[in-house]
């Protein structure tokens, strides 16, 4: 691979100087330079946590760098009011959820953002204005009906409206796109149709940043790439000088650690079966688990991670699901029914239902379960002081005091009360969404120590969760979704971070017309 190192220009479309951004605990961007040549098709890769959402969003204005930051936008620079200043200068966005209205028609979509022609009179001058969005649509071989509701068109349709309504205004040759994530909800067809339509935009001047989780995209439609992890460039190639294999391997990093093994699969009939699991956007997925075994969900957004784990506790209704618990068919599923039946879930968002912010770590600790600590009508203290003493031993929970207000824990410690509060409940599968994200390294690894710990012990995992080292590091099997389905289970020595990142980043190849 002949690796390219852009140099700094005034005249690019878009170049950043030294962007760091720190949050509370973690640095998210490590002084990061980077430039968009005009005219240009430049993708943006990373595993999740590499640094592109917050590079998005302090190009948006949405977040504000750190102060040594520069940020440029067609050789000016930025300085204050961020996002207007970068939208008069060309800066454009089209996010993940497209922004648009829809129960509204195309033209008043455009007209929300852009304002409305209007006659003389100070009416609205509907014609005129149907025939300008028509005429913004055509310039990039957009041709859909303008009156009709957003929710009307398909997929494909509704991203081209998305685009070319981001770039009104914007002159010839001017400006640059920053697409995330256009992708997702489309078909292989579909993709094919909005390549089109972004070399479309490219032949008008406008340059491209496109960030995509699927590499094979990649060499389909950018001239150059960039590579993040841990918030820092690892490099920045043109495309035809590097590969797949390459794109893979800088992401993953070329150093992988050792796989370290939560436990091996036991022998036997399985502790849960799970047969046809269907939400919103999973497809009817089946799959087992045995006691002490860590199976780990892969998927990225849209696949139907996000939705597994609260579906498999009955928080969302999966009407066909059949559950199988000690050899015992479930004939309901609910939350407060799975938690008597030992099935319990670690969520994904620790500040709005992992915890009650206002109470103390003891008080969290113990929520999941307060029957042991009930003596004639109250609550022991002392009984729940020894076990939330035992489960801060565990964890190494920083400062290990019960009565410590939870809020001003850090996210690490915070995130190692949640675990231990359900570990508490002495459960026969704990479901965990995305365990470690936003926690540091040392709780990281702590919480990592504590589920190979139990799992030897015969307490059984599911681990839904993006981060490939993680699933890497925990898992004795996972199984990669795409599209709703189940594409592929990696055992033994399969699982591996190499492995997994490969067929995450891959997936956008099995999806059909």
């Amino acid at each position: 691979m002949q690796q390219w190192n852009p140099t700094l220009d005034s005249t690019a479309a878009v170049e950043v100087q030294y962007l760091s951004k720190t949050f509370p605990g973690t640095r998210a961007l490590d002084d990061l330079s980077l430039s968009v040549e005009r005219g240009e098709i430049h993708a943006i890769v990373g595993q999740n946590g590499s640094g592109k959402s917050t590079l998005i969003k302090i190009l948006a204005g949405y977040h504000a760098p750190d102060p040594t930051a520069k940020v440029w936008v067609g050789g000016t620079e930025i300085v204050n009011d961020r996002a207007a200043k970068a939208h008069e200068l060309g800066l454009r966005f089209v996010h993940q959820g497209l922004g648009l209205i829809d129960e509204l028609d195309v033209i008043d979509n455009f007209g929300l953002i852009s304002g409305f022609k209007r006659k003389k009179t100070g009416r609205l001058d509907w014609k005129r204005q149907a025939a300008h969005v028509s005429s913004q649509l055509s310039r990039f071989g957009i041709q859909v009906d303008v009156m009709k509701p957003i929710k009307e068109l398909n997929a494909v349709q509704r991203t081209a409206v998305a685009i070319t309504r981001a770039l009104e205004g914007l002159g010839p040759g001017s400006g640059a796109l920053v697409l995330d994530e256009p992708t997702v909800a489309l078909t292989k067809l579909e993709v094919e149709q909005l390549f089109t339509i972004i070399h479309e935009v490219q032949r008008s001047g406008v340059s491209v940043l496109y960030v995509s989780h699927y590499l094979d995209e990649i060499f389909d439609i950018a001239d150059r790439v960039t590579v993040l992890k841990g918030g820092k460039l690892v490099v920045t190639s043109k495309i035809e000088s590097i590969t797949h294999k390459d794109l893979v391997h800088l992401m993953v990093g070329r150093n992988v650690n050792p796989i370290i093994k939560a436990s091996k699969k036991a022998n036997g009939a399985p502790l849960l079966s799970v047969k046809n699991l269907i939400g919103a956007e999973l497809k009817g997925i089946d799959f087992t688990v045995h006691s002490g075994e860590v199976v780990g969900i892969a998927g990225l957004q849209g696949s139907g991670i996000a939705e597994c784990p609260y579906l498999l506790i009955g928080a969302s209704t999966s009407k066909e699901l059949s559950l199988t618990l000690d050899g015992r068919v479930m004939q309901k599923i609910s939350p407060p029914l799975m938690a008597r039946n030992g099935i319990h879930l670690v969520p994904g968002d620790r500040k709005s239902q992992g915890a009650i912010s206002e109470f103390n770590v003891r008080e969290n600790m113990t929520l999941g379960d307060l029957a042991p600590f009930r003596r004639h009508g109250r609550l022991s203290t002392k009984t729940e002081k020894e076990l939330v003493e035992h489960w801060i031993g565990e964890l190494d929970l920083v400062p290990p005091d019960p009565e410590h207000d939870y809020l001003t824990l850090s996210g690490g410690n915070q995130q190692k009360v949640i675990v231990a509060k359900w570990l508490a409940v002495n459960p026969k599968v704990l479901i965990l969404d995305e365990p470690t994200n936003g926690v540091d390294i040392g709780a990281r690894e702590k919480i990592y120590s504590v589920i190979r710990d139990q799992a030897s012990h015969g307490l059984a995992f599911i681990i839904c969760s993006s981060d490939a080292g993680e699933l890497a590091e925990l898992c004795d099997r996972i199984l990669v979704l795409n599209d709703g389905e189940i594409i592929s289970e990696l055992i033994g020595e399969q699982v591996n971070e190499i492995n997994i990142v490969d067929q995450l980043h891959a997936v956008n190849t099995q999806k059909t017309h």
